[in-house]
């Protein structure tokens, strides 16, 4: 069991990642492809410039998301060696595809994080 832990003020949340279908869709495409141009991405996730823009920003400020400039060209990058990044992916892979708990020999209906936590995990503040 999880110990009780109190949300912090300083707490990335998952209403502040998920708080648009906008950003949501942006994080989804660039957890999938890893990197994109800004043409690209806006044209995968039906998006006009403008509103992708600030998502990103927001992304980029969450450490969801690196921007990479080459003259005119902007590359957005999914940033996996962010923990919370990392578990989205994984969590994304998963739900396109939960036959690979099968394939790893995972009981789906048994797989609960919670239960592979140690009691000692330091509780946040």
């Amino acid at each position: 069991m999880l110990p009780s832990m109190e949300i912090s003020a300083n707490r990335l949340s998952l209403s502040q990642v998920f708080s648009s279908i906008g950003k949501a869709k942006l994080l989804e495409i660039l957890a999938l492809k890893e990197e994109l141009n800004i043409s690209e991405l806006l044209k995968q996730a039906h998006m006009n410039h403008n509103s992708a823009v600030v998502h990103l920003a927001e992304l980029e400020k969450l450490g969801f998301v690196q921007q990479k400039r080459y003259g005119k060209i902007n590359i957005y990058r999914y940033r996996i060696e962010n923990p919370h990044a990392r578990a989205l992916k994984n969590l994304l892979l998963l739900w396109d595809s939960p036959e690979l708990l099968y394939e790893m020999e995972i009981e789906p209906s048994s797989l609960l994080l919670e239960d592979f936590i140690d009691e000692k995990v330091p509780q946040h503040e």
